[in-house]
Formats: structure tokens, C-alpha cells, sequence
């Protein structure tokens, strides 16, 4: 897969967001429109702002689980997209429904997906991103001074309601092997909403560490630091024209 089509499908492009808000306006009329751009405000606003970053070395031990029988990981190939599309896609609705563009990544050499299935109908994913530098965490207001090489970044995943609570324990434990064993990756990264406190608990239980300065109190903090980032850069080239002038 071309790196251009990984970007699109990473950052989106403006062709493609013209074209899901014609299909909203069409299909759910101005009030349905309105409610998306309510949405898509509040995320890039208020949302984004409030995500905990965590990591998980992956030279530590990786806590264990009783696998259930009912239960197969593996990791989806491009033939799998019809059964996506069957059995999750349905199961995407408002909000989740934006996951589904990065199904057009089956295949790609730096991205995984694992799939879960229980009872011949696949009811989990989970999308690993072998580098860090090529994942969503360049689309959210994260400090990438402290990204590193043979970071990989796990999310977005999505486990059917009827089949929550157990099933993600044995999908994130068989991708941090994977990780650790197959990629030689040293660092798994996640993000969580911070209104969302179980959810970071969950990680720490499973070994994750916050990690401290990741996030930006505020989108004018984030701005500021990205201002001084850019006058530092300037001076730094004004200073290495003079000195080879």
C-alpha cells in the first residue's frame, strides 16, 4: 500500500470529509448534519483535550489470562473485509462509524489488525500500528518530542456490547507478545478519554504507565508550545545561515 493512501486514511483528506458530510446531509437531513458538526466540534474542542497517554515496556512481563475456548485472535487479512463488514460495520453507529476508513489498511506492512471471534461471528478489533510516527497519535495534541523509534501505537479497537468485559484482556496480551516477539517493537502506546477513569485503571492493571507531559492542559497551551517550538526552529536557522555565511 502507498504511503499517500496510509496518510489519507490517517489524517483523511478534504475530498473524503466533503464526501461524508454530503451522505449526513442527505441521509439525515439538516438536523442529522447539524448534530455531526455538534460532534466534531466537541471532539477537536473539548474531546481531544481530556485523552490520558499510557505505555507498556515491552521488556517487562506481560500479564496472562485463562483463554477462553469460545474465543480465536488472529490477525485479519485483506480477505477478511467481507465478514467486517457483516459482522462489526453494523455495530459502528454515530461516532464509531469514522473507524470504519481504516479497514482500507488491510494489508498494509505497518499496520495489524486483530480480530476476535466467538461463536463463528467476529465480535472484536484492534488496530496496531508498528510506528508510532505513522498512527493516529500525529492526529491529537500529543507531545511528539517524546515519541521514540520502535514505538507502536495500539487503537482505535472496538469489541461488540454483548461480548465486553473479557474479551480485550486476551486481544491486548496476545498483541503485546506479538510486539515484543514478532516486530521487535519496545514501546506499546495507548490513549483513553479521561472521563473515562476505568478505562485507565484497566491499562494499569495490565502493566501500562501514564506518561507524564504527554498532553497539553488546553488546546492555548498547545498552541503556545507549538509557537515556541516554530520561533526556536527559526532561530536555530538564522543561526546556522550566519554561521556559514
Amino acid at each position: 500500500m502507498h504511503d499517500s493512501t496510509h496518510q489519507r486514511v490517517i489524517k483523511g483528506d478534504l475530498t473524503a470529509k466533503v464526501r461524508e458530510a454530503g451522505r449526513v446531509l442527505r441521509e439525515k437531513g439538516l438536523a442529522g448534519f447539524y448534530l455531526a458538526v455538534k460532534e466534531y466540534l466537541s471532539y477537536h474542542l473539548i474531546g481531544k483535550w481530556s485523552f490520558v497517554y499510557l505505555e507498556f515496556m515491552l521488556d517487562q512481563p506481560i500479564v496472562s489470562f485463562v483463554v477462553r475456548d469460545s474465543i480465536s485472535v488472529r490477525i485479519a487479512t485483506p480477505e477478511d473485509q467481507d465478514r467486517i463488514e457483516s459482522d462489526i460495520f453494523p455495530l459502528l453507529e454515530g461516532p464509531l462509524a469514522y473507524e470504519k476508513k481504516y479497514f482500507r489498511l488491510l494489508g498494509d506492512p505497518d499496520v495489524r489488525c486483530f480480530l476476535a471471534e466467538s461463536d463463528r461471528k467476529l465480535v472484536h478489533y484492534s488496530w496496531v500500528f508498528l510506528d508510532a510516527f505513522q498512527s493516529p497519535m500525529i492526529e491529537v495534541p500529543f507531545d511528539r518530542s517524546q515519541l521514540r523509534a520502535k514505538d507502536a501505537y495500539v487503537g482505535p479497537i472496538f469489541t461488540s456490547p454483548a461480548c465486553r468485559g473479557f474479551v480485550y484482556l486476551q486481544v491486548l496480551s496476545e498483541i503485546l507478545r506479538f510486539l515484543r516477539n514478532e516486530v521487535s517493537c519496545e514501546r506499546a502506546l495507548v490513549l483513553v478519554q479521561g472521563k473515562n477513569p476505568s478505562a485507565v485503571s484497566f491499562y494499569k492493571r495490565m502493566g501500562f504507565k501514564e506518561i507524564s507531559g504527554g498532553q497539553p492542559r488546553n488546546i492555548f497551551s498547545y498552541i503556545e508550545k507549538r509557537t515556541k517550538r516554530l520561533i526556536r526552529n527559526r532561530l536555530k536557522r538564522v543561526r546556522e545561515y550566519w554561521a556559514f555565511s
